[in-house]
């Protein structure tokens, strides 16, 4: 007898652990994000370093580089902005699928306490039917 209370205490708990749960996802999520970031600077560093050994290169040696026209430079440059743009779209959907992730923890979580509400209100019903019945109404 009086199982609901107990129904409802744990549609409560698992809202609140979801909660938890919920957040350190975004936790993480955030974190790989970060980790994207700092690596998308760093090869941001390193092909800026790249540019300008090609700048001073082409310059000495009048538009060439060891063989290499400018138009092959142009499309190395093109590649590394790409690769920058491609750093940028996993770091958002690090963060989306993170934010998706805890959004649809806490939907979980919420329903599983509606849930309870209505199993609590049932066993409620028949706690009352029961006391009904040994009181012999």
């Amino acid at each position: 007898m009086f199982g609901w209370v107990g129904t409802l205490m744990e549609g409560r708990l698992g809202e609140d652990v979801a909660e938890a749960n919920a957040r350190i996802v975004q936790q993480q999520a955030k974190m790989q994000a970060d980790t994207i970031n700092y690596e998308r600077e760093r090869m941001a560093d390193s092909q800026r370093e790249v540019k300008a050994k090609q700048r001073m290169s082409v310059a000495s040696r009048g538009g060439l580089m060891g063989g290499t026209d400018l138009l092959t430079l142009a499309e190395e440059a093109k590649t590394m902005q790409m690769d920058q743009l491609e750093m940028v779209r996993q770091r958002d959907i690090a963060l989306i699928t993170g934010e998706n992730k805890a959004a649809m923890m806490k939907w979980e979580a919420k329903a599983k306490k509606r849930a309870g509400y209505w199993t609590a209100g049932v066993q409620m019903a028949g706690d009352a039917l029961q006391i009904g019945t040994m009181a012999g109404l």
